[in-house]
């Protein structure tokens, strides 16, 4: 299951004829932001229905998305099936690909897949000994294809007894970072390549058999130009954060931890040149003091880190409060046509002012404010502004004479003009919908990313959804940022009126039920009802309080499902606890 940039997710999975019972059949399905399902698609290979289970499924910059399928066909090669499906679930391309020179049941997997540009680059594992004496010596390989699904490269690394277990795609070298994994011992390394297969540099993450817990994590530095980040855990003790220069040389290298056992779970790097990181511990003391307590015996800890010196940063302490002087909110500047209000002030100690209008919108630092059609005539408001903690009101009437305003268009791209070759202009908004979408131009031939803060990370599709509660008055920052780490911004207050609102509050009382119960499968599914519009946390865990996995979600209708991994838990009684900021519910789960 993924999550998709228009606030909903789609999820990859199999389905099986009654009367075939050999043959299972690949299927994707996307939900929408509500929960509701927009569509369901069966895979079909391009040489018609085959046994096969999907394996990858990423979003693509389009809008749409790439899924790719082991199969494993008796008496024919096996290689991978990859399908392209556009935003609307309709089948752009559907490939399958050999494994050149391989025997039959060469058992080919899909571990990662990466958007390049262009193309997607395929990474993963196979068995070529497998149907001719049934070893399991494993091979890594790689195949790279086109944005139309044309097959042009394919790597495979043998006999090195090794699989590629996750990839990253560096624009600025246009090489692949690839994560090994051997076999037996776990022992991982992490190879740049570039995409005709020549090793530029390899880096061992473990220097022993005896690490064979080791999980590894790779991730472009800030600026893809400082190398790259990679961040490592020996049997469950302490992590490792190590960041590499493009050449593959150690920059800093430094171990995190206290005198109990740490888990790394995940890393992120920010735009900020910060790096986040997220685990659990059971330590008391060490590197990971500021920890947030979990229920049970281990916590949850977040580090953020400067970059490249991997410091904690420090937060200066607060100026001094200015005095106020003269400060006074002056006649604003009103535009009957397009609604927009702006408040002035005078005076002032030169600190940050903040502005609201009741019924409109809530203290911020934008002196903008966009007034509903119906209020821009003969509609009383009071204009606040706070500085320093004085607040300043004066009252203002809003008057268009005797023309209506006219009924605005949504905004469109804009004709090319002079200016900068990168730049983030304007935006549009649906009401409807909640579909908000920045209008840019960039003529650099670089790639570009977005963000909004509250809404999702960084990610290459531009379409953001809006939740309903937030479509009137509330103002969000739209960020660009290109590959080079050049960023531009505006902020855009949404305007919608007629917006449905949700309940800050929620009465309904919190219930889960797992289903079904007890659990056989690799994953775990638990139905949250209750909960509607806020945030829950899920916590499993064994009888003896360990904690097996963490999630954290939006409960966005009154009956949420959420999936969490079962494969890897043994036959037994776990404890699942969901939990919101006020209410909590146990549940015990029995696998078998």
């Amino acid at each position: 299951m993924i999550g998709t940039s228009d606030g909903g997710f789609a999820l990859i999975g199999t389905y099986q004829e009654p009367a075939v019972s050999s043959s299972d059949y690949s299927v994707v399905v996307k939900f929408n932001a509500d929960g509701n399902q927009a569509w369901y698609k069966e895979i079909l290979i391009q040489t018609g229905p085959v046994p096969s289970r999907p394996a990858q499924i990423i979003e693509t910059g389009d809008g749409g998305y790439l899924v790719t399928i082991d199969t494993n066909m008796p008496k024919i090669v096996s290689g991978v099936g990859v399908v392209k499906l556009n935003a609307g679930g309709n089948i752009a391309f559907s490939r399958y690909y050999d494994l050149p020179g391989s025997n039959p049941l060469a058992m080919a997997s899909i571990h990662g897949v990466v958007e390049m540009s262009p193309g997607f680059a395929l990474i993963g594992s196979y068995l070529p000994n497998y149907a001719t004496n049934r070893t399991f010596e494993e091979g890594a390989i790689f195949q790279l294809i086109t944005n139309n699904g044309d097959l042009y490269k394919t790597k495979t690394f043998y006999p090195a007894d090794q699989r590629f277990t996750d990839v990253r795609y560096d624009p600025l070298a246009n090489a692949l970072l690839l994560k090994t994994t051997k076999s037996g011992s776990g022992n991982q390394s992490v190879i740049k390549s570039d995409l005709d297969g020549n090793i530029l540099f390899r880096y061992d993450l473990t220097e022993s058999e005896e690490s064979s817990l080791t999980t590894a994590k790779i991730n472009l530095a800030p600026f893809s130009h400082d190398g790259f980040i990679i961040t490592d855990s020996k049997n469950g003790v302490d992590f490792r954060l190590t960041h590499l220069n493009q050449n593959g040389a150690v920059v800093t290298s430094q171990t995190f931890g206290g005198s109990g056992r740490e888990l790394l779970y995940d890393t992120r790097v920010l735009r900020d040149s910060k790096i986040l990181l997220t685990g659990l511990t059971n330590s008391r003391d060490g590197d990971l003091a500021n920890r947030m307590p979990s229920p049970f015996n281990e916590r949850v800890w977040m580090l953020t880190l400067n970059f490249p010196s991997f410091s904690t940063p420090t937060t200066p302490p607060p100026p001094p409060t200015p005095t106020p002087s003269g400060f006074a909110l002056t006649t604003p500047t009103y535009d009957c046509n397009t609604g927009q209000l702006v408040l002035n002030t005078s005076g002032g100690n030169g600190s940050t002012i903040e502005y609201r209008i009741i019924g409109n919108r809530d203290w911020s630092t934008s002196n903008v404010f966009s007034i509903p059609a119906h209020q821009r005539q003969g509609t009383t408001f009071t204009l606040d502004a706070r500085q320093s903690g004085q607040v300043m009101s004066i009252g203002f009437t809003s008057a268009c004479g005797t023309t209506p305003p006219p009924t605005t268009a949504p905004p469109t791209n804009p004709p090319p003009t002079t200016g900068p070759p990168f730049v983030v202009q304007s935006a549009t908004f649906d009401c409807n919908t909640g579909i908000l979408t920045p209008v840019y131009r960039n003529e650099t031939g670089l790639s570009i990313e977005f963000q909004v803060a509250g809404i999702r990370g960084w990610g290459p599709s531009s379409a953001f959804v809006v939740p309903t509660w937030q479509r009137n008055g509330t103002t969000f920052e739209l960020v660009a940022r290109l590959s080079n780490g050049h960023v531009s911004s505006i902020q855009f207050t949404t305007n919608c009126p007629n917006a449905r609102l949700a309940s800050t509050e929620s009465t309904a009382q919190l219930d889960a039920l797992v289903l079904p119960n007890p659990v056989s499968g690799n994953e775990l599914v638990v139905e949250v009802t209750g909960a509607n519009g806020q945030p829950v946390d899920f916590a499993l865990s064994d009888m003896s309080g360990k904690v097996l996995t963490i999630q954290r979600a939006e409960a966005i209708s009154d009956r949420h499902r959420q999936t969490l991994p079962a494969g890897n838990l043994i036959e037994g009684v776990y404890l699942l606890r969901v939990s919101t900021g006020t209410q909590s519910k146990t549940v015990k789960v029995l696998k078998r």
